[in-house]
C-alpha cells in the first residue's frame, strides 16, 4: 500500500517526493484509498497561515490561497477552467470536448479561475478562527470524487478518466464513507457537508452527461474544486 500512498501524493500534490512509483492500474488502485488522507494533508498545510497569522486576517487568507495553489499545482482549478470553457461554449458534444482539450484558457475559463481564487480568499477570511475546517473541506472533496470516478461513464476511452475508472476499487471509498457518522461526535451540523457535497456532485454529473455524455478527468477536477468551495461556504454560515 506504500506505493499507493506515494502515488496519491505525487498525483494530487506538488510536494517533492524522491521516490519513483509506476503510474499503472495496480498502484492507482492502491492510491485511491489515500485520496481523502492526502486531501486532509493539503487542508492542514493550507491552514498553517491561518494558525500563524492570527492578527493579520487578510494576509493569512492570501498566504493560505497561495499555499493551496502551490500544493495542488493548480491541478483541479485547471479542470474547472476547461469545464467552464467547454460547458459554457454552447457548442455540440464533439466541439465541447475539443475546447476542453485546448491548452489555452478562454473567457469562461479565466472567469472561473478568478472566481475560484476570490471565493477562497473571502471564505478563508470567514473561517480563519476555525482553520481545522480546511482539513475537513479538502478531505471531503477528494472523498466524494471517488464514487464519481467509480460509477460515472468516462467519455474518452483513452483518457485519464477512463484509466481511473478501470483502476478504482469501490472499497477505497466505502471504508471512508463508513466513518461519516463519526462527525456527529464533533458537531452534528457537520453532517450537512457530505449531503451537500453529494448533491453538488450529482448536479455536475447531470450537466456533464447532458453536455458531453459522461465525465472526463477535467470534470473530476472541477468537482473537487467546486466541492471545496461549497464546503467553505457552508462552514462560513454554520
Amino acid at each position: 500500500m506504500f506505493s499507493g500512498l506515494i502515488l496519491a501524493f505525487q498525483f494530487l500534490t506538488r510536494i517533492p517526493i524522491p521516490i519513483t512509483v509506476n503510474f499503472d492500474e495496480k498502484n492507482l488502485c492502491k492510491s485511491f484509498y489515500f485520496f481523502p488522507f492526502v486531501g486532509a494533508v493539503i487542508g492542514a498545510l493550507t491552514a498553517l497561515p491561518l494558525f500563524l497569522l492570527t492578527t493579520r486576517v487578510e494576509l493569512a487568507a492570501l498566504f493560505a490561497v497561495l499555499v493551496h495553489v502551490f500544493l495542488t499545482g493548480g491541478l483541479h482549478i485547471d479542470g474547472l477552467c476547461d469545464v467552464a470553457d467547454g460547458f459554457f461554449s454552447s457548442r455540440e458534444k464533439r466541439r465541447i470536448l475539443e475546447i476542453m482539450k485546448d491548452p489555452n484558457a478562454g473567457t469562461f475559463g479565466v472567469i472561473a479561475i478568478v472566481l475560484s481564487l476570490l471565493f477562497r480568499f473571502v471564505l478563508f477570511k470567514a473561517i480563519y478562527h476555525q482553520p481545522f475546517l480546511l482539513v475537513l473541506s479538502c478531505l471531503s472533496s477528494r472523498l466524494v470524487t471517488l464514487p464519481v470516478i467509480a460509477f460515472s461513464k468516462p467519455v474518452r476511452k483513452n483518457g485519464l478518466g477512463e484509466l481511473f475508472h478501470r483502476s478504482i476499487s469501490k472499497a477505497s471509498f466505502i471504508i471512508w464513507f463508513s466513518l461519516i457518522p463519526l462527525l456527529i461526535f464533533i458537531d452534528a451540523k457537520l453532517l450537512v457537508i457530505p449531503c451537500a457535497d453529494m448533491l453538488l456532485c450529482l448536479f455536475v454529473l447531470f450537466l456533464a452527461h447532458k453536455k458531453i455524455g459522461g465525465t472526463t478527468g477535467d470534470v473530476n477536477g472541477a468537482i473537487i474544486e467546486t466541492v471545496e468551495i461549497l464546503n467553505l461556504l457552508i462552514f462560513a454560515f454554520i
